[in-house]
């Protein structure tokens, strides 16, 4: 693109179509379990008030390759609004983490939002737990010129 006067371009904008990325994750640290015990965890997650719980009972982990993830299915929001999060089981080296991701299309989000990673044992004992407070940072990922502005959770201990 030719810049004209005053660095401005001086012909059509050109934008890419990259979207946004995640809003917001976290994973635990690996867990003392076989892929098939992991299969009988709950887990439970939360955005505030907003919460969603699954197990991976449903998933096959028998050929879980090292460095694989396996994922449920994305949850939906309730009618009315929520969250869309996707929980992922990762298997690193035979330790086992879970992962759970909240999607570009919050319905609101403020400084101050609470997220929540919790797997549980079948008799309801924790076996990780993760809170997490974000403050949230904007960014164009098409250039500022270009749609869409995006946002994401920067914890006091990580950025996405």
């Amino acid at each position: 693109m030719d810049l004209g006067a005053g660095g401005q371009p001086s012909g059509p904008l050109t934008c890419t179509a990259v979207g946004c990325g995640p809003v917001a994750q976290l994973r635990t640290q690996s867990l003392t379990t076989s892929a098939e015990q992991a299969r009988t965890y709950q887990v439970r997650v939360c955005r505030n008030q907003t919460c969603t719980t699954a197990t991976f009972a449903s998933l096959d982990t028998s050929s879980l390759p090292s460095g694989g993830g396996v994922g449920l299915p994305l949850s939906r929001p309730a009618p009315g609004g929520g969250d869309r999060v996707s929980i992922t089981l990762w298997n690193e080296g035979g330790a086992f983490q879970v992962e759970a991701t909240w999607n570009a299309d919050l319905p609101t989000h403020a400084d101050g939002d609470v997220f929540l990673l919790d797997v549980s044992d079948p008799s309801g004992a924790s076996v990780a737990s993760i809170v997490k407070v974000a403050t949230y940072e904007t960014y164009t990922p098409n250039g500022e010129a270009c749609g869409p502005v995006c946002f994401r959770a920067v914890f006091a201990d990580s950025v996405l």
